[in-house]
């Protein structure tokens, strides 16, 4: 009897844990999903930014670019591109692979953000950086 105790608790614990998982993995695979498309950057109050400098991030299911182009001269001012990766708890981890020379320094780098989406607006806080940026959605 005490065998069969023990088994079934065994047995338990192992469902939970396996039921876990599979939620931390449909968690991880919802928030990939959404972050993909194209971001624009606002500012610090949220007001999407469209004179002068303006930054774009795309995000697919691997990859990132970020794209700074003047609006009013229609030129890229700068760029990079790297891989991500993404937590079941809102962690999205960026490597920079590379950059236009005016971002040599960011060549190499990795930086993570704790993210939160609301509605089509994209929520950015710095993990080990100092980077607390709003983005907004504008495709898909």
């Amino acid at each position: 009897m005490k065998k069969l105790s023990i088994l079934s608790g065994l047995t338990i614990g192992l469902v939970l844990l396996l039921f876990n998982l599979n939620v931390n993995a449909e968690s991880k695979a919802k928030l990939k999903e959404s972050l993909i498309g194209t971001w624009q950057k606002c500012d610090s109050s949220g007001t999407v930014i469209t004179k002068g400098t303006v930054r774009y991030k795309v995000i697919t299911p691997e990859t990132f670019v970020v794209m700074e182009v003047n609006k009013d001269t229609r030129n890229f001012v700068g760029d990079f591109v790297g891989t991500y990766t993404v937590t079941s708890d809102g962690e999205y981890t960026e490597s920079i692979n590379y950059t236009m020379s005016c971002y040599s320094s960011y060549q190499n780098v990795k930086n993570t953000f704790k993210v939160e989406i609301k509605n089509d607006r994209l929520y950015v806080t710095g993990k080990n950086n100092q980077y607390n940026e709003i983005w907004t959605k504008v495709s898909d």
